[in-house]
């Protein structure tokens, strides 16, 4: 249930509290300060976050993750959502992420498309393909911002 549950912008002061969310959570990476960071909070507990980086002219997703606790309660849909919903407030620039293979649909049921990897900005495609050489089976995706609304 998402009722009692609050999605929004983190404040760049409370970085580390995400940073310590994603170790507990066994998540990959870290945020910096340029992130824009996205919460679920239930009271005063971070359940799920996610964060977007510029990169060029675009903004990349990544670090999506939810407590492994609230997994399936459709948490992950509604931070994801929301953030998307109001990214355009930070400006408004394409969105790219890189989805292990086996999420593609969900991100496809949010709005974003598979896309072709030449089409992708120069540094975006560099990171693709070193995140490929580390042997993960990945996606490009983008953003379609008529693709969701909550």
């Amino acid at each position: 249930m998402t009722t009692s549950l609050q999605y929004l912008p983190l404040e760049p002061v409370k970085l580390p509290l995400v940073n310590k969310f994603y170790r507990a959570n066994n998540g990959r990476g870290s945020a910096i300060k340029s992130d824009l960071i996205w919460v679920a909070r239930k009271h005063n507990d971070i359940v799920g976050t996610l964060r977007f980086s510029a990169q060029q002219d675009a903004w990349l997703l990544t670090g999506v993750l939810v407590s492994e606790l609230y997994q399936g309660q459709g948490i992950g849909t509604h931070l994801l959502g929301s953030a998307l919903n109001k990214l355009d407030q930070f400006g408004a620039k394409p969105v790219y992420t890189f989805p292990y293979q086996h999420l593609v649909p969900w991100y496809q049921k949010l709005g974003f498309c598979c896309v072709e990897v030449e089409n992708l900005p120069s540094l975006l495609l560099a990171k693709l393909t070193a995140y490929r050489r580390q042997g993960r089976n990945i996606s490009a995706m983008e953003y379609k911002r008529d693709g969701y609304k909550t």
